[in-house]
């Protein structure tokens, strides 16, 4: 769960926020009741209709997370349930979702962070109204990096992110990680219109630097390997190679300037797609804070 930017609609929740701090931990539980975007269907869309974003009883979203308070371990557990009902198709969702963070600093120079993810559950396999098979789902991700301030204005890190996928639709099992309300932007993309990879069956290596300038400007560089976690039987699993840049320009105490992009060099998986050529993306971006 994430809050989102450049997306032209945003993910909303109607509920409640509860904040506690207890034994060396900063707690928050929430409940939740993702509300739904209308309108739903093509032709309303394309016609430029209006309607009022609305939640619905039948899915809930819930949990508690912790951090400790030097903010080296973070625990979050999420629930989400949903059913059916006359209004709203969903797949069935009725899953657990448990996180564990763990990030340190050592030899002063240095930091690495990991983080866990296990998800359990039933869920079906799509929102169809036909399709009534519950299926076990049993999947996972894992994030981690490693790196080291080489100077006063740089920080360089190694990073692998990876998520379960499933390469079978037809047994009774749903391996293929959710990433229920989270965000692609940060580990695959520059923003959230860059919607090139989800967190699910993805296997992706990569490097990443930061450098401060001066005050006002800072750089980004970044590069990823991509590969399918999960390849079905006689299909190709490289992706592509990416890379990512992002210049940062503070012109102002609450006015900053952001110029960026990302070129993917699309692998033999992609290459058999609908969209077979090589993908670039620019992006300007504005942020006035008050």
């Amino acid at each position: 769960m994430g809050r989102t930017r450049f997306r032209n609609a945003t993910n909303s929740f109607e509920g409640a926020l509860i904040d506690a701090y207890w034994s060396g931990w900063h707690v928050r539980g929430f409940y939740l009741l993702p509300l739904k975007r209308f309108p739903l269907d093509s032709a309303s869309i394309d016609d430029n209709e209006r309607a009022f974003d609305r939640s619905y009883s039948n899915q809930k979203f819930y949990g508690v997370y912790a951090e400790s308070e030097d903010n080296a371990w973070k625990i979050h557990s999420y629930w989400l349930k949903e059913s059916d009902s006359e209004e709203l198709a969903t797949k069935n969702r009725d899953l657990f979702t448990l996180s564990v963070d763990y990030s340190k600093s050592f030899l002063k120079s240095w930091k690495y962070n990991i983080e866990a993810i296990g998800q359990t559950g039933q869920a079906r396999q799509s929102a169809s109204t036909s399709d009534i098979d519950n299926k076990d789902v049993t999947a996972w991700m894992i994030h981690s990096h490693i790196g080291k301030q080489i100077n006063e204005s740089t920080f360089v890190r190694a990073e692998i992110d990876a998520a379960s996928g499933d390469d079978d639709n037809t047994d009774n099992a749903i391996r293929a990680f959710d990433s229920l309300y989270g965000l692609r932007r940060f580990d695959f993309g520059p923003t959230d219109v860059y919607q090139t990879f989800p967190r699910s069956n993805i296997l992706a290596p990569g490097l990443r630097g930061v450098t401060k300038l001066n005050n006002a400007n800072t750089i980004m560089l970044g590069y990823k390997g991509l590969w399918l976690q999960k390849v079905a039987e006689g299909q190709e699993g490289f992706l592509g190679h990416q890379v990512e840049f992002r210049w940062r320009y503070q012109a102002s105490a609450p006015l900053r300037l952001e110029l960026g992009g990302a070129y993917l060099a699309k692998g033999e998986a992609l290459e058999t797609g609908a969209y077979p050529d090589n993908s670039m993306y620019a992006y300007t971006g504005f942020m006035y804070s008050f």
